[in-house]
């Protein structure tokens, strides 16, 4: 439930949502986008990154890191190098693994607005960011971001973050090979299936 109501800023958030528009931060939680619900665990580092996601009922994570994909079987700990050859067959293209919500820049200390809002019965703060193209909305219950709304410039909702955890420190497992072992991208899939 929103309001009009102003709210104070709290350091807290505004220091979580500035990690966020800088690129160095953990998220975990559910992306809601046209319709659909998906989990999502990711961990962002400037271009780096680290996403957690499931393929045919297998837990699956892309990497990249220092301008490479790797593919990463979380059961296994295995990964592969993903390669041209490999970006060809999978049918990928580095421009579906660029995130909508990275590109977004704001100044965290400086929101359109700060209100009140309820967020599932409990009272909550919703820092609203905009310019003419984008809107983004961190919606903070105590110190805690628990949903991002990402917008159009006209109001209408692009995408919703649910989250379960937002931290600006990122795990030390993630953005890691650390307990992974490497394998060629055929030994890989083979495991896979």
């Amino acid at each position: 439930v929103r309001t009009t109501e102003a709210a104070e800023k709290k350091n807290s958030v505004v220091d979580s949502i500035q990690s966020f528009f800088d690129g160095k931060f953990y998220m975990d939680g559910s992306m809601i986008s046209g319709g659909s619900k998906t989990p999502l665990e990711i961990a962002m580092d400037g271009n780096d990154f680290h996403l957690f996601s499931e393929m045919d009922g297998s837990d699956i994570a892309i990497m990249k890191k220092d301008g490479k994909l790797y593919i990463m079987n979380p059961d296994k700990k295995t990964y592969a190098v993903i390669d041209a050859a490999m970006k060809k067959m999978m049918d990928l293209d580095e421009e579906s693994l660029t995130f909508d919500f990275a590109k977004l820049k704001f100044d965290g200390d400086k929101p359109a607005s700060v209100t009140k809002v309820t967020y599932n019965g409990k009272d909550g703060i919703c820092y609203t960011y905009k310019d003419s193209e984008n809107g983004i909305e961190f919606i903070a219950v105590g110190d805690d971001i628990v949903q991002i709304i990402q917008s159009e410039a006209d109001g209408s909702v692009r995408s919703v973050i649910e989250l379960d955890e937002f931290s600006k420190e990122i795990p030390s497992e993630m953005l890691s090979f650390k307990g992974y072992s490497k394998k060629n991208i055929i030994s890989f899939i083979k495991d896979m299936m």
